[in-house]
């Protein structure tokens, strides 16, 4: 992963707020108490295109699509999805965008987190993706940052 020399304080503040008003975080698949077989992905959808295509643009990351409409829809706005399923992009743009979030949001990135981090590097096909030599420099500061907040987190709770 190629890691978007957009990530500014600024614009990732942007990215944040857009995903906290119009994106989840959602685990995809099936989850089995012993073995987990399900990935995260990130999801934005919205009516406004040019929207959704800045937020791939400071990210650098994501696919968007039509979304299709059922039968019931026919009458609405053409609507457009932004999504990321790549593990190490998903990882990358969680924690790039952390500190922006509010709190329930928060709680979900962090179970992502979590899991993800568990599973250690993701197998692609023959070849094995680390996340630390993907996301880069822009992506280390944000894992310094996020894992910032977590102690201040705890240091909270624990005055508390």
């Amino acid at each position: 992963m190629k890691v978007s020399k957009n990530w500014t304080r600024e614009n990732l503040a942007w990215a944040g707020g857009f995903l906290e008003g119009e994106g989840c975080i959602s685990r995809q698949g099936t989850v089995d108490r012993s073995k987990r077989y399900g990935y995260w992905a990130l999801r934005a959808t919205s009516t406004d295109l040019d929207s959704l295509e800045k937020l791939q643009q400071i990210l650098g990351v994501g696919s968007i699509y039509n979304k299709k409409t059922t039968n019931s829809q026919y009458n609405r706005k053409r609507a457009w999805q932004w999504t990321v399923y790549r593990q190490p992009e998903v990882y990358a743009t969680i924690i790039a965008v952390f500190s922006f979030l509010c709190a329930r949001r928060r709680a979900k990135a962090k179970e992502a987190l979590v899991e993800m981090g568990a599973r250690g590097p993701w197998k692609r096909g023959s070849r094995t993706v680390k996340i630390g030599r993907q996301a880069g420099q822009a992506s280390q500061e944000a894992s310094a940052l996020f894992f910032e907040s977590l102690a201040a987190e705890s240091r909270t709770r624990a005055s508390d």
